[in-house]
Order: structure tokens, then sequence, then C-alpha cells
């Protein structure tokens, strides 16, 4: 599969376009086909290494010394679901979806293994593959910690109990 992959730490020309071997399926998770991603703040901040000041030394150790552990970066998508774990349910192949994978990332490929328990929504007909991947950058923060259900209008995401800002 074809990705984009982060091998240092710089300006978005250090990014290349790899072929890469699939995800392999994992219990409790599922593998999604990924039509679209957006490109989060997230994303370019680890990308450039431009951490907080006085956590970038932490913020390395976590995430990587010298390039991002998780060289295939990408945090929010949308897709259909390729494949899903036998221990899985409530979700089924060919089933549109849009979510996050979080600082685990990799969404930024052809395909993304994405744990069954992470933010994972329906993406209604109704609604396009970009518009659902940028809707899960701050669409999906409050439904991660408060498992709200999203509801649409006019293309838009939005949680159903309370919203959240994509930025704080």
């Amino acid at each position: 599969m074809r990705a984009v992959y982060c091998p240092k730490y710089g300006p978005p020309a250090v990014l290349e376009v790899r072929d890469l071997p699939q995800p392999e399926m994992k219990k409790g998770h599922m593998i999604v086909r990924v039509h679209a991603v957006a490109v989060t703040s997230g994303d370019a901040r680890i990308r450039a290494a431009r951490f907080p000041m006085g956590m970038g030394f932490m913020a390395r150790l976590g995430l990587g010394l010298f390039g991002p552990r998780a060289p295939v970066l990408g945090m929010t998508y949308a897709g259909v679901v390729a494949a899903v774990a036998a221990d899985v349910t409530g979700v089924a192949v060919g089933q549109r979806v849009f979510g996050m994978t979080g600082i685990k990332m990799g969404a930024m490929a052809e395909y993304v293994r994405v744990a069954a328990t992470s933010p994972v929504v329906t993406l209604p007909d109704s609604v396009d593959f970009v518009r659902g991947a940028a809707a899960s950058f701050g669409g999906l923060d409050y439904h991660g910690v408060g498992n709200a259900d999203v509801w649409w209008h006019d293309g838009a995401a939005f949680p159903e109990a309370q919203s959240a800002g994509a930025a704080g």
C-alpha cells in the first residue's frame, strides 16, 4: 500500500510517499480502506517536532528521538471498513466510517488498522469522505470523552450532547 512516510522531523519536504505492507489484523481491531484524511495541527507539530516550550525532550522520548516512532502520520480518517477481527461486533465490512487513531497515527495511508474501542462513527451516505475526515478532528473529541452520538446537519457533524472545540 502507499503511505505518506515521515523518516525524520522537519519541514513538509521531509515527507515521502512509500510502498509499505498493509497493516495486519489484530484482535479487537478493524482495517479501514482510507478515502480521506485531514492534516491536523497535531500532525504538523509532530512532523516538525514543534513541541511546547520545555517539553521537547520529553516529547521526543515518547514520540521518537530523531523522527516519529510512528512514521506514518495521520490522526483522522474517513473510509470503508475492509476487514473486521472475529471478536469485534457492531461494525461490518463495507460500512462507511470516520474516526481518529489518536497518537497511534497511521491514517495517511491506503489502509489503517483501528482499535474497535477508538472513536469510530458510521458516516452517513449523505456526507462525503472529505467532510467525514475533517469532522473527526474536534467533532469526535467529545465523542471520545463523553461517548455521545453524532448527528449531521448540512454535511457537518455535531456531538449530540455538547460540542468541543478542535483546539480545546
